[in-house]
């Protein structure tokens, strides 16, 4: 049998660690650059929609740590993007916009960059 050409609008998936590729990102906005992902999962639903929506991430400023930010951090069981629900001392509380009732708590230092823009669907 003969091998028959891929259609092109095939897309192809390249699988790489979480801590590899949050390396990079996170490399990327130390140099300036604002990363565009696709994030998964719905816990930020209906802001952000996972698997549909983009999202913009940026470097932190003295404004990211403010109630309502949207913040990508990394927390004991991994990363997440999440908003800033309470700050009380240096304890930040976050919460997806999807899921009213848990909560994670992260230090300053265990955020890592601001969501700036969601861009919807395509």
């Amino acid at each position: 049998m003969g091998h028959s050409p891929q259609p092109t609008s095939m897309r192809r998936e390249l699988l790489i660690h979480k801590e590899l590729f949050f390396a990079e990102i996170l490399s990327r906005i130390a140099e300036g650059k604002r990363p565009r992902l696709l994030p998964r999962g719905s816990s930020m639903r209906p802001f952000i929609r996972g698997g549909k929506d983009q999202i913009v991430l940026s470097p932190l400023t003295e404004d990211s740590y403010q109630m309502g930010r949207v913040v990508l951090a990394r927390i004991a069981r991994g990363y997440l993007v999440h908003r800033i629900v309470r700050i009380d001392g240096g304890v930040f509380t976050l919460r997806g916009d999807g899921n009213p009732y848990q909560r994670e708590q992260c230090t300053q230092e265990e955020i890592l960059a601001e969501v700036t823009t969601v861009h919807r669907g395509k």
